[in-house]
């Protein structure tokens, strides 16, 4: 005589589900505020490049007596170093320390974040350079480097929902 066979079933309890679902919940409960958090540091990651390439410029224009300044780009999503080397010369890309032309930087880089805002000391906004003359003061010009004139306002660069990188119109500072 044939064993009866019993057909087994492979399935997952109840109470197994529900344990994995409250696994999964609070997984879900602590990843979500650690993608902020990442997020929030790309955005100050991205502000404090604006301001460090703004410093960088002035602080190349005092010191070279040429015109120096950062372009940028809205719709890009990039900023560049660009400068003048010689009277009468049209920008282009400025030269680290080892003599290469500047890179662009883009805000795709910073992972999330993204380049809001730009508003020249000109009201110029979306996209233009910023400007600095050999005593460090920021003034307009055109995209072919001809001198316009000095500022009417300040600029403000602008990396989503953080603070806003403020070049003064007289000064120069950038805060």
């Amino acid at each position: 005589m044939k064993p009866m066979s019993r057909t087994s079933r492979v399935a997952f309890t109840l109470l197994e589900a529900m344990v994995v679902v409250i696994v999964v919940g609070v997984l879900a409960a602590t990843a979500v505020p650690a993608m902020n958090v990442l997020a929030g540091m790309n955005r100050a990651a991205a502000t404090s490049e604006i301001a460090r390439n703004l410093e960088l410029a002035r602080a190349r224009a005092l010191a070279t007596g040429r015109p120096s300044g950062v372009k940028f780009s809205v719709f890009d999503q990039t900023m560049s170093q660009v400068w003048i080397a010689t009277s009468g010369g049209t920008p282009a890309a400025a030269r680290s320390q080892l003599g290469t032309a500047s890179e662009d930087i883009r805000f795709g880089d910073f992972g999330s974040a993204a380049l809001e805002s730009y508003t020249g000391g000109d009201g110029i906004t979306s996209e233009g350079t910023i400007w600095f003359a050999a005593d460090g003061t920021p003034h307009s010009r055109t995209s072919g480097g001809v001198l316009l004139s000095p500022w009417t306002g300040d600029a403000s660069i602008k990396v989503e929902d953080e603070t806003a990188v403020t070049v003064r119109r007289i000064s120069g500072v950038v805060k």
